[in-house]
């Protein structure tokens, strides 16, 4: 499917690694995809860690924010808590798994949240998408299931029933890891 320019912004997180321009990696070989194969302009996929200083990384955001910027890469410390940039924002694509269920819901965060102006458009139709990889025959099915024992436990906590040992209602970021795992 060819790139449409209206379809709005997207995140890709992953703490594995970071881009190193002109070197060969994962992340250079994905912009390369997204540019030759989905016609995505190249200065329109962009990555955190080019931005330097703070100025630099809050003027990234901000062409986020206004659709300059289709496609940005980072990881969970760079992109996570306090990043607003969901105005135009439609899915969100984890490429790793992260160690802590705290750390999943702030990558969610980034999208689940007020002022999303496509949400606001048509909130009866609008739904975002959270795309969770995993590479078969390794441990990320493992990760995946990490994440959702301890979520479970937090929401069991949370509830105040300690003293229940089967936990029925597999609620929020649990149900994510849950499906990821499959």
């Amino acid at each position: 499917q060819k790139y449409d320019e209206h379809k709005g912004t997207q995140f890709v997180f992953s703490d594995l690694g970071t881009y190193k321009p002109g070197q060969w990696n994962t992340y250079s070989e994905i912009k390369r995809k997204l540019v030759d194969d989905y016609g995505i302009p190249a200065d329109q996929v962009r990555f955190i860690q080019e931005a330097k200083t703070e100025k630099s990384r809050m003027a990234m955001i901000n062409a986020m924010k206004e659709g300059k910027i289709r496609v940005l890469f980072g990881s969970t410390d760079m992109l996570g808590t306090g990043v607003n940039a969901q105005h135009k924002c439609v899915a969100i694509h984890q490429l790793d798994i992260p160690w802590t269920p705290k750390d999943l819901e702030q990558r969610n965060g980034r999208i689940i949240r007020q002022g999303n102006m496509f949400y606001e458009r048509n909130p009866d139709t609008f739904t975002v998408k959270i795309f969770n990889y995993a590479t078969k025959q390794t441990y990320d099915a493992r990760m995946w299931q990490t994440i959702e024992y301890k979520s479970a436990a937090i929401e069991q906590f949370r509830k105040g029933d300690l003293l229940q040992r089967v936990i029925d209602d597999v609620a929020s970021e649990a149900a994510n890891a849950a499906e990821a795992a499959v």
